[in-house]
């Protein structure tokens, strides 16, 4: 078992992770080798050699670092060398990155890039020519490659050296600035303490809804308290987790190119079906039953009458034949529509984004909003049905609204609401990984929109969505890895977050809380007076005592959970996706844990907004533990434990402690000490690249946004004027 991380493998494994942190901390010119694999032919676009020949504008300054400034000019030169390097397969927007592992950090930006090498350049780092010679003698074919760019694009391979060795520089600062990472022995045995030591406990929990009335009418002036008490927070985010500000919501409409519909819809020719059948047909075959002998048969008769006892007869002999045409009809049917399904399906989507698509093409980006404005008609009540009507009429499908409908939600989604829709809440962009930077799920791309999203205006690969703009590509319902539905979106309205008006907009709401918090009361009260009864005779046998608590409770309400550590170790998954080291501990039988997908894994977690509490209930249970060393069970080993945002009271007997003998305390301590040195530079890491940090540290001044600052200040003070 790979100590201390839940999953199987075994103790080498964890010092093949070790290599991460030599990368930090050793000076090693091969380590850019890694992406050799990732040196591809892939030709540049004319754009960069534009800028680098013709720069986009003179010499009007863009920033200001180390207390120098710096040019547009400046800035179009270094997005060459971006993109000339992401022609050679380097990730210059992920500088931290090795090849062996790849962090969820935030890919950086241009301006970024920019900074990171003038503050290399400013330490004075310098990567000699022959370690970039050296590099690329280990990358198959890398000489072929740079000669045949510098014959296609006219670009020195000395100058393409040049930008290899930028990236390096970047790299090797980070490098050495991560050689200061350290962790100390009392780090070491407290984080052995924390995933190793488990605790055994009896629990009863008395839930706010064992004790609430759901039909109970609250009076007029407890909704109005509640609503003006909480009106401010946002859902989770106020005392007991309640909260009424509306967060940021979406309208959106979709169409949906239904494979399953689709499938039922087609009609399969028959002709074409019998030539399927003809080159096929050995798939098609049933099993016939063998004529037995005459012989035999009589043979059997005898035997039977002379046999007293009854015999269980053996399975009929049968061989296999294929089957005619009509008898295979059906089955061929069925696959041929399961194969065409799909084809059709994406078909109808991609003429049905085309016509969608179109009145958008031409039109300009506005400066000021970084959105386009939305056509004429495109707003109109019918226009995704129309548009579903023609794509369906010229595909067979004429009076078939099913197979490409027009899907219209009748109410304002959160986020976490567009997620949760059928079908398309779980679509994303086929063939992409998720990305901050570049998000692919529905439910992220359709927040990116006007109104909530301030689109980038200079340099940016993507942007957002103006309203009622189509989303530029299908996205596919992938769920169990089974490939579906394909899906085409626009959100026609977006609404910041803000604070409901009146008790009307929520009253459903405010009448269901209103109601908890009364039974969480008298879970409150229930659990106060059981507590010393509980102190005597145990918690089991108190709860069994009163009848009427232990129906209230039911069988959810005595529980006994498995041993549990104080953190949950995520070494692995810790070091590979730049996850916190520990996590607190899942504990199930509290009903506060959710699945939650990080990175690929999907995983058991304490839902963010319970940790605190649950953090102070296993504090708790060790506390009620003896000391070490000692030969008895301390005199009060029950207590009770409020949890205000998951509306329980909890009270806790324990039991039992397994802590971590002394002589295997120090055979963990090297592996203990690797994982946390990895993780801890991959938390340096991420903070060395942070874009806040790099700015920081380059004292760096956006000149550009001041400009514009400066521009609509001006242009606001022309408008008060004229009018």
């Amino acid at each position: 078992m790979l100590w201390g991380s839940g999953w199987p493998g075994k103790p080498r494994h964890l010092l093949e992770l070790h290599l991460m942190i030599k990368f930090m901390r050793k000076h090693n010119k091969k380590l850019l080798a890694v992406f050799a694999s990732g040196l591809l032919v892939v030709w540049l676009g004319s754009s960069a050699l534009e800028q680098m020949f013709r720069p986009e504008s003179g010499n009007e300054t863009a920033g200001v670092a180390f207390g120098e400034e710096f040019s547009r000019n400046d800035l179009a030169r270094a997005h060459t060398r971006v993109e000339v390097l992401e022609g050679l397969g380097f990730p210059w927007n992920r500088p931290w990155q090795t090849g062996r592992f790849t962090l969820p950090i935030e890919p950086i930006d241009l301006v970024t890039w920019y900074l990171l090498d003038l503050e290399a350049r400013h330490e004075g780092m310098v990567i000699p020519r022959n370690e970039v010679d050296g590099f690329l003698k280990m990358m198959p074919h890398a000489g072929r490659m740079l000669e045949s760019l510098r014959d296609r694009r006219g670009i020195s391979i000395e100058r393409l050296k040049e930008f290899i060795a930028d990236q390096m520089r970047i790299m090797r600062v980070g490098e050495l600035a991560a050689r200061s990472v350290k962790v100390s022995r009392p780090d070491i045995d407290h984080y052995i303490r924390d995933t190793r030591e488990k605790v055994t406990v009896q629990l009863a929990i008395l839930s706010a809804s064992a004790f609430t009335d759901p039909n109970a009418q609250p009076e007029a002036a407890a909704l109005e308290k509640q609503f003006y008490k909480y009106r401010d927070n946002l859902p989770g985010a106020g005392e007991h987790g309640y909260g009424y500000k509306w967060p940021d919501r979406v309208r959106v409409e979709y169409l949906t190119a239904d494979v399953g519909q689709i499938e039922e819809a087609l009609e399969i020719p028959r002709d074409e079906a019998r030539d399927y059948w003809a080159k096929n047909r050995k798939k098609y075959t049933k099993q016939v039953p063998v004529a037995t002998a005459p012989s035999t048969t009589r043979q059997a008769l005898a035997s039977s009458k002379s046999t007293t006892a009854p015999t269980t007869s053996s399975k009929p002999a049968t061989r296999t034949e294929v089957k005619s045409f009509a008898e295979a009809l059906k089955e061929v049917e069925a696959e041929m529509k399961k194969q065409r399904a799909p084809n059709l399906a994406e078909k109808l989507i991609r003429q049905a984004a085309n016509r969608l698509l179109e009145p958008w093409y031409d039109l300009a980006i506005s400066e000021d909003t970084g959105y386009k404005s939305a056509p004429r008609g495109v707003d109109a009540p019918d226009y995704l049905e129309k548009i579903a009507e023609d794509a369906r009429d010229r595909n067979g499908f004429k009076d078939k609204p099913e197979v490409l409908r027009v899907v219209k939600p009748d109410r304002w989604l959160t986020q976490r609401d567009a997620g949760e829709l059928a079908g398309i809440g779980k679509a994303s962009l086929e063939g992409q990984q998720v990305d901050e930077d570049a998000p692919t799920t529905f439910a992220d791309l359709a927040f990116r929109v006007e109104n909530l999203y301030a689109s980038p205006k200079r340099g940016a690969l993507s942007r957002g969505l103006a309203l009622f703009e189509p989303f530029n590509a299908p996205l596919r319902d992938t769920e169990a890895g089974v490939a579906g539905s394909f899906y085409l979106f626009r959100v026609v309205g977006a609404q910041k977050s803000h604070v409901p008006q009146t008790i009307a907009e929520i009253k459903d709401r405010l009448i269901k809380d209103v109601n908890e918090l009364e039974g969480y009361r008298r879970a409150g009260e229930a659990a106060t007076a059981l507590l010393p009864s509980a102190k005597g005779k145990g918690v089991v046998a108190a709860v069994e005592a009163d009848k009427g608590l232990a129906k209230r409770l039911g069988d959810k309400g005595l529980v006994k959970p498995e041993a549990f550590a104080r953190k949950r170790s995520l070494a692995q998954l810790s070091i590979q996706l730049g996850l916190p080291l520990t996590m607190c501990w899942p504990i199930e039988e509290l009903g506060v844990v959710e699945e939650r997908t990080t990175g690929y894994f999907p995983m058991r977690m304490v839902a963010p907004r319970f940790e605190p509490e649950v953090e102070k209930f296993i504090t708790t249970c060790f506390g009620l533990a003896p000391e070490p060393g000692a030969t008895t069970k301390p005199s009060d080993s029950v207590g009770l434990v409020e949890m205000p945002v998951s509306k329980q009271w909890v009270m806790v007997q324990f039991l039992n402690i397994d802590r971590v003998p002394m002589d295997q305390a120090e055979k963990m301590r090297q592996q203990a000490g690797q994982v946390l040195e990895m993780c801890r530079a991959i938390d340096f890491i991420k903070a060395w690249y942070s874009p806040e940090q790099v700015k920081k540290r380059t004292a760096y001044v956006d000149k550009l946004a001041e400009e514009d600052q400066d521009k609509k200040a001006e242009k606001k003070e022309e408008q008060g004027e004229q009018g």
